[in-house]
């Protein structure tokens, strides 16, 4: 195996990445439901495919070891990779960024890409590389968290800067359109998109904090500017002013690799 460079953006500081993937390794079960929920709702357009991989590859599995047993089922050989180190070293996997990924050209038949694709540095060059590591006739499958997600926090956030100059407080968000474009310029072949809405209501701003460090997607921007205390009341104090309802965005994406022959993807044979 060898490792791949692709072109670096500052976007996203990837120490704060991989610190934040650890961290929600480390907190409770119950309070990673959108990592569950994102990782089921993968593995159930998986069993509609109904393909027989022989060597599969979890990039981002969701940030708990009951994980482990439910993927070594996929196939006959799974392997792992995350930006956490803990959490890589838990599934038994390899430490890697999704655009630094560490595997060789046609290693894979499957690839569930789960999570933090929404903070990689270079998105273009990280599902290059994820194709490049597929073989001919490979699945792509997973999902990512998009736009417009956090709608009522976003608003926060920038009504509590309306008196300074704006800073960056929430991640930029890509759209479903910009997704599929970038999986056929990838190289992908019959990519499918589309977009779940999950609501969520929370009792106060605390528990919406909460809730994204539990999943490993708190604040990652590079430009890390510090929020005053004051700043911190008056979004707490907006967010709160509404009835507490949040939203998140899921982009839900599958995507095949060409035929090494024909040029072109028609899938895999079906099973039974």
């Amino acid at each position: 195996m060898h490792k791949r460079k692709v072109n670096e953006s500052n976007i996203f500081d990837r120490n704060r990445r991989r610190l934040a993937r650890d961290r929600a390794f480390g907190r409770a079960a119950a309070s990673k439901w959108l990592a569950t929920l994102r990782a089921d709702e993968a593995l159930a357009r998986l069993q509609d495919v109904k393909i027989a991989p022989d060597r599969v590859l979890i990039a981002g599995p969701p940030p708990d070891r009951v994980w482990v047993e439910r993927f070594s089922q996929i196939g006959r050989k799974v392997f792992f990779s995350d930006p956490g180190y803990h959490l890589a070293s838990a599934f038994g996997g390899v430490q890697a960024d999704e655009d630094y990924l560490p595997f060789a050209d046609g290693s894979f038949d499957l690839i569930i890409s789960l999570g933090p694709m929404e903070t990689v540095n270079d998105l273009p060059g990280a599902l290059i590389l994820l194709r490049r590591a597929l073989r001919p006739n490979g699945l792509l499958i997973g999902n990512m968290i998009g736009g417009p997600s956090l709608p009522s926090f976003r608003e926060a956030s920038l009504s509590a800067q309306s008196d300074k100059k704006l800073v960056g407080r929430l991640h930029p968000q890509i759209e479903i359109r910009a997704l599929g474009d970038l999986l056929g310029r990838a190289g992908f072949v019959m990519p499918v998109v589309d977009v779940d809405q999950i609501k969520v209501r929370y009792s106060g701003i605390e528990r919406l904090i909460d809730d994204l460090r539990s999943q490993g997607i708190s604040n990652q921007l590079t430009a890390n500017h510090p929020m005053t205390r004051s700043e911190w009341y008056r979004i707490k104090a907006l967010f709160e002013h509404g009835d507490g309802q949040e939203s998140y965005s899921i982009i839900n994406f599958t995507a095949w690799t060409p035929t090494a022959c024909e040029g072109f993807n028609q899938g895999p044979k079906q099973l039974g």
